[in-house]
């Protein structure tokens, strides 16, 4: 997905909503299958575009310490001005569970590599970059004793790094960092809700050593699990 601004001597700042419905099934081989559809839209602090995209998943969970998982995004963006781009986005990742989710704090760090195909609707070639993302999250249950019961609050906290390791793309900014904060609701087992507050700092070109952007995001996000 592609996000951001014009570029200015000061960082400037943008308003996004991101909504998702996440649809898991679970699988007899200690796995699930994530099925995400997610529609974006730039608010304001820019010329508008959407995103629409299907992330679909597979998890696998050897143990209670570590999970590993894969996936393949597919994302269309459309701009009012500029090109419109399709992103082909299969990825890979593993997440390390440092203090387990039956804790009323769950705490995890999570690796993966994105593999990222770019088409342009223009003369513009295609084009082709990878990422490392490295993500710390803290899950705290306000009124329960462990993340995995049903009518529990829970409080997210996490930040998230990208390293670029190879050629710039055509992309309005390059992500640099990622800090939300969020609240949890698993009603039942089957049904989760949640909100977010994201902000991006991103740079422009792999130089840049101060951010170019800032942006805001609310993200609505709704998971049934089959």
């Amino acid at each position: 997905m592609i996000v951001g601004n014009l570029q200015a001597q000061d960082p400037q700042q943008s308003f996004q909503t991101w909504s998702s419905f996440n649809f898991v099934k679970n699988l007899p081989f200690n796995a699930t299958l994530t099925v995400n559809p997610e529609v974006n839209r730039l608010v304001s602090g820019g010329s508008p575009w959407h995103a629409y995209s299907i992330d679909n998943t597979l998890e696998y969970y050897p143990n209670n310490s570590w999970d590993v998982f894969a996936s393949l995004m597919l994302s269309y963006t459309k701009q009012d001005e500029g090109t419109n781009s399709l992103e082909i986005r299969p990825y890979i990742g593993v997440r390390w569970n440092i203090l387990k989710p039956e804790k009323r704090v769950f705490l995890y760090l999570q690796g993966k590599y994105d593999f990222r195909f770019f088409h342009y609707y223009s003369d513009e070639p295609n084009s082709y970059s990878g990422r490392f993302r490295i993500k710390p999250e803290v899950r705290v249950s306000l009124n329960k004793k462990s993340n995995l019961a049903d009518k529990n609050l829970m409080l997210r906290l996490n930040g998230e790094y990208f390293i670029q390791v190879d050629e710039e793309i055509n992309e309005r900014y390059l992500s640099k960092r990622q800090t939300s904060i969020g609240l949890l609701y698993r009603h039942t087992h089957a049904w989760r809700y949640e909100f977010r507050y994201l902000i991006y700092k991103n740079k422009n070109t792999l130089e840049a050593t101060a951010p170019t952007s800032i942006d805001h995001v609310a993200y609505f996000i709704v998971s049934w699990f089959l």
